[in-house]
């Protein structure tokens, strides 16, 4: 033995053999591990083959309806209901056909009978889905409870109903610009339903419900007097809003025309544009109340200052006048009254283009709107560079910068509420998350703005405002809409913006109306006056006792909160504006 250890060939052939045999060993053990997982995968194999031939036709639906995610998007979605808990959107049960084609033995007859079922299913439609080598295609989304009765009668293999959702909108047309719409499969895709999609999506599993800040009556009311104006007066259309001016919530919001959310396919592009968020326009003498604001705000004029308005301002090559001029001097009051451009330009001259910028941007009418809609525009103006003297004039009357209405509601409401301006919203806020706003103006210029906008009611372009029994203050605008890059003398855009109870303000309107056509109830003129201070005055007229707001007079001549807000020195020469006069 000990000879063989100093034997080299001996000593190599004993190390080939060791090496041999720990070969043998691991090739046995990786073996043992490959057979038994291929045996643990053919057992699971087995026992899946096993599930499958002993599932109902209730585990399959239950196994579909994963699948196609409807659990999680379609029966979970929440309600969404008015401030006084009137559902809005909600989802109604239903049954959606699916087929499972490897079941079905001739894809011809099959589709011929379901064919049968509803004129809007058609043969060859059907029979392209079920031909395919699949285990799962949907046929029908959403089938009323007669054309699942009618399935289940014709008894064709293969054949299977999933639980699913649909949303409804009980209220139909009147709401559709702020709910929205949702695609079959139950995602937001405008409106509220698309901003508040995820939080849509979860909530239904706990019970809650969307809430908003709309009332239904209220948004039944504004919609039926703009309906009415519309084919009063032959326009194309039309847009209003009532907004809390103590909180910012929006009570109700339309734009007109509008859509069926239930048949959105059936909807043009003008009907699905929201007017009041993505509509950006000129408003025209509207802004003449911002131009006054902050001339008084910065004490660059007092309310009895009087301006020469008796000859045309001609700056370069544009030459500016009043609509119907006056002649010698007017005075703040008049020139709001009476809607005097020559008056407001020469007021927006006292404190100059960086104020007039400051304030506007304060006011957030250079930027979009913070709103709980994905569909906001926003405004067109100016840049730093291109804001000169002649825009900083026209601007001061409402030309040369547009803005969505949702710019100017908050804009006004800051105006008349003490001068503080709070972010809209769509949500029902409780005190405890009531925004508290930010001051934008002096609250001593906000209480004078109030007085003045009573007397454009009284003796302005406002008189068709005017309601009995209701202190109410405003401003009309008319400006022409550009058309193919010019301004068209025959397609106005006639609007008011008011407040009301003007001496304790509480909500704000804002009523606008479309390419109104002149006619003999509106005398021949299609201006704020004449088209849109009188809707105002009847939404306010409808909507003010819902609100829990009661006549405050009798007697307008005896009343003494009348006298207080007409207690401004001035001697109008004009007592009664003639309503052609004023735009």
């Amino acid at each position: 033995m000990l000879g063989s250890q100093n034997d080299p060939m001996l000593f190599l052939e004993n190390m080939n053999e060791d090496s041999t045999a720990r070969a043998l060993v691991v090739g046995r053990n990786r073996l043992t591990v490959v057979i038994w997982v291929m045996a643990l995968a053919f057992s699971l194999l087995a026992l899946r083959v096993l599930e499958l031939n002993f599932m109902t036709k209730e585990d399959i639906r239950v196994a579909t309806t994963k699948r196609t995610g409807l659990d999680e998007f379609g029966v979970k979605r929440s309600n969404i209901v008015d401030r006084n808990g009137v559902i809005l959107a909600t989802n109604l049960s239903t049954a959606s056909l699916y087929v499972n084609p490897s079941e079905i033995s001739d894809p011809k007859i099959a589709a011929e009978r379901l064919a049968t079922i509803n004129s809007d299913w058609q043969y060859e439609e059907i029979l392209d889905k079920i031909s395919h080598d699949k285990q799962f295609v949907w046929i029908k989304r959403h089938l009323t409870p007669n054309e699942q009765q009618a399935v289940n009668n014709l008894g064709l293999p293969g054949v299977y109903f999933a639980a699913d959702e649909k949303r409804i909108y009980p209220q139909g047309n009147l709401l559709s610009h702020i709910l929205g719409f949702v695609d079959i499969d139950g995602n937001g895709i405008s409106g509220v339903e698309r901003y508040f999609h995820e939080k849509l999506a979860r909530g239904g599993s706990d019970g809650k419900d969307l809430e908003l800040s709309v009332d239904l009556r209220v948004q039944n009311i504004l919609h039926d007097e703009l309906c009415k104006a519309i084919e009063t007066h032959s326009a194309i259309g039309g847009s209003g809003l009532i907004m809390d001016v103590t909180n910012g919530e929006v009570l109700a919001m339309v734009s007109l025309p509008d859509f069926d959310p239930h048949r959105i396919d059936k909807a043009n592009d003008r009907q699905r544009f929201n007017q009041n968020t993505l509509g950006v326009y000129e408003m025209g003498s509207m802004m003449k109340l911002l131009t006054v604001a902050v001339g008084l705000d910065t004490d660059s004029i007092g309310v009895n200052d009087a301006f020469d308005v008796s000859q045309p301002l001609k700056m370069a090559k544009f030459t500016i006048h009043d609509y119907k001029a006056k002649g010698g001097s007017l005075s703040v009051p008049e020139i709001l009254i009476y809607s005097s451009n020559l008056g407001t330009a020469k007021i927006v001259g006292k404190f100059g283009q960086q104020n007039q910028k400051a304030y506007l941007r304060n006011f957030g009418m250079l930027s979009k709107v913070d709103f709980e809609l994905p569909e906001m525009a926003s405004p067109l103006h100016p840049s730093e560079k291109t804001w000169r003297e002649i825009n900083m004039v026209t601007i001061s009357y409402g030309h040369g910068i547009a803005m969505t209405p949702l710019h100017v509601a908050p804009a006004v409401a800051a105006m008349v509420n003490g001068g503080v301006l709070r972010r809209p919203t769509l949500i029902r806020r409780t005190s405890a998350d009531s925004s508290p706003g930010r001051q934008v103006i002096k609250a001593e210029t906000s209480e004078m703005m109030r007085k003045l906008m009573y007397m454009v009611a009284q003796y302005g372009s406002g008189r068709k405002a005017q309601v009995s029994g209701y202190y109410v203050g405003g401003k009309t605008g008319t400006s022409e809409k550009v058309i193919n890059g010019v301004y068209n003398k025959r397609a106005n855009l006639a609007s008011f913006i008011g407040a009301f109870p003007i001496n304790d303000p509480k909500y704000t309107v804002l009523i606008m109306v479309d390419e109104a056509k002149a006619n003999k109830i509106n005398g021949g003129y299609t201006t704020g006056g004449m088209i849109a201070a009188p809707i105002a005055g009847e939404v306010i007229k409808r909507v003010a006792p819902l609100l829990n707001i009661t006549p405050q007079y009798a007697n307008p001549g005896e009343d003494e909160i009348a006298k207080r807000l007409l207690d401004v020195r001035f001697e109008p020469r004009y007592k009664q504006l003639d309503m052609k006069e004023s735009r």
